[in-house]
């Protein structure tokens, strides 16, 4: 092979293990593969027991041999976390290098500010794993989607949750599920991140920054994790005709951008309500192209491992003086294409990733800072509410005269039937609809307080795709 490509990875963990496998594994000689090479390996202990087999001489506990090391030419870093994560990828600009990266926490934090150091030093940062692994929504938005005006972002951005909710539709409590989750591998020993909605949120943003066209600060985003889900709502919905998911939205409508991560019942003939397990699914509303549903594995070592590879591939392909010797499509053709020559272009997606970061301030579009109870989701006017009454019966009829005499805009549309089918009987569950998110807040504080009504739980519901 001559002139590979020569990479620097930074982690062998589950994705660095995955690249590990697909660059120098059994298949490194298939496709673009056979062009790219890692050369070292930056791990914290060399004499650790490892999944895949990485010769001794490759590895490293010392970040200068792959950031300083003149014939490296890429560096892909999957170590995770803030730092020194940060600090690496700066030096790796600052020594010509292209960054490839499928870290959430840290493109969430401060990706913008790694996208101006980039541009600085005229190499690219690409992030494709850092939202929805193996599912290619991120080359979508700065691609396919790059000439749309998106509308809405919407979807399940987190394989543990969805899994825990899954089971517990099945019957598992929540903490019954989430140590089945611990135990098959898909929930961390501290699985907070992700049970919290924080892991979402992170994703949400980054996805929202491309689609919108500014840097998401995703501290702004309404977060409410999925600890407090009662199993009992998840059968009642399950009833009803809803399946509960940890639903991740992001909607524009004229100049304001609302944001939020949080349970919510999804009709059951809507696509993201089938997504079970451990999948992800986002979809994506667009002013053109109407809409765009992509699903699949949300995370996992091979998965991620291939989004990251794709980034590299961009890189080489897009990058032209320094890569132009190498050619993908070589061989095997009567003509042989070569994508790579020509000037170094920059960056890679002048579209998309290198522009936000001038965005933060002075945009057309502000994100919306949200002082509503954290139950009460910016765009949606449908609400699952179970309530308890004490001391006397309580019927739809009584919930009407109540929302009467509060001269609220609500309509109950739905309510149940099916108290039968529990053992709790001692509750109401409807689902009511507003006329704007300032009703549904006045609907909760009424009942709140009264001193016969409990409200149990609320939670947004998405519109039926035809109406009631």
């Amino acid at each position: 092979m001559s002139n590979p490509i020569n990479i620097g990875l930074m982690g062998l963990g589950t994705v660095g293990s995955g690249v590990w496998e697909l660059l120098e594994g059994n298949n490194s000689e298939v496709g673009a593969a056979k062009f790219l090479q890692i050369k070292k390996v930056l791990i914290q202990d060399i004499t650790k027991n490892r999944e895949v087999d990485v010769g001794r001489e490759v590895l490293t506990t010392d970040p200068r041999e792959l950031i300083e090391d003149r014939e490296l030419d890429i560096i892909v870093e999957l170590i995770g976390g803030i730092t020194p994560a940060r600090d690496y990828i700066m030096q790796a600009f600052q020594e010509s290098k292209d960054v490839v990266t499928a870290n959430k926490n840290l493109i969430a934090r401060y990706g913008d500010k790694l996208l101006q150091k980039a541009d600085e030093h005229n190499v690219n940062l690409l992030f494709s794993a850092s939202a929805g692994g193996g599912i290619p929504v991120i080359s979508a938005l700065e691609d396919k989607l790059a000439g749309d005006n998106i509308r809405q972002i919407s979807g399940i951005l987190n394989g543990t949750t969805n899994y825990i909710l899954t089971r517990m539709k099945e019957g598992l409590e929540f903490a019954q599920a989430l140590e089945q989750a611990q135990e098959l591998g898909y929930a961390e020993s501290d699985p907070n991140g992700d049970i919290s909605g924080q892991d979402s949120a992170y994703k949400l943003a980054i996805l929202s920054s491309l689609a919108f066209g500014l840097w998401i600060d995703w501290q702004k985003i309404q977060v409410q994790g999925i600890t407090d889900i009662s199993s009992l709502d998840i059968k009642v919905a399950d009833k009803l005709g809803y399946s509960c998911k940890l639903l991740c939205q992001a909607d524009k409508t004229g100049g304001n951008l609302s944001l939020s991560v949080q349970p919510a019942m999804i009709p059951k003939n809507q696509a993201l309500a089938g997504i079970e397990n451990e999948e992800n699914a986002i979809q994506i509303k667009g002013e053109y192209t109407g809409d765009v549903f992509l699903a699949g594995p949300g995370a996992g070592s091979l998965p991620t491992a291939g989004s990251v590879i794709s980034d590299i591939i961009k890189i080489v392909e897009c990058a032209g003086d320094r890569y132009k010797s190498v050619n993908f499509f070589a061989g095997g053709g009567p003509k042989s294409l070569n994508l790579l020559a020509g000037g170094r272009q920059k960056p890679v997606n002048p579209g998309q990733q290198q522009k936000i970061y001038k965005k933060t301030a002075g945009s057309d579009v502000s994100v919306e800072d949200n002082d509503l109870d954290r139950s009460i989701c910016f765009s949606c006017s449908d609400y699952y509410l179970r309530i308890s009454a004490e001391g006397r019966e309580f019927s739809r009829q009584n919930l009407e005269e109540f929302i009467r005499q509060q001269q609220l805009e609500i309509k109950l549309f739905k309510d149940d039937f099916i108290k039968d089918d529990f053992e709790q009987k001692d509750f109401f569950v409807l689902i009511a609809r507003t006329v704007g998110r300032g009703e549904a807040k006045k609907f909760c504080e009424k009942i709140r307080q009264n001193e016969n009504l409990t409200l149990e739980s609320v939670y947004p519901v998405r519109r039926e795709n035809k109406e009631d």
